[in-house]
């Protein structure tokens, strides 16, 4: 499993959906991806905000909302556990 506050989701996505055509699988029935945000870890209770230190990337929390709707819909995702920090 990979995890923590810095992963790049998009370009390991693209690379697993990629991959899973590669091997003959089809994304969305052969197999499928949860994401494990870990979303505690992104938070700051401070400005409010999630943030991809990596990236350099903030979000309000509808726009992290509307960011894992469009994961969603782009990736063969079937859950997103932990979407939204204890405070948040």
């Amino acid at each position: 499993m990979i995890s923590g506050a810095d992963v790049l989701l998009e370009p390991l996505s693209r690379g697993v959906s990629s991959d899973l055509v590669k091997v003959s699988f089809t994304p969305g029935t052969d197999a499928t991806v949860t994401l494990e945000r870990a979303a505690s870890d992104l938070y700051d209770e401070t400005t409010g905000r999630s943030r991809f230190r990596l990236e350099e990337r903030e979000f309000s929390s509808d726009g992290f909302a509307e960011l894992m709707i469009a994961w969603r819909q782009k990736y063969p995702t079937i859950s997103i556990e932990d979407p939204t920090a204890d405070t948040d």
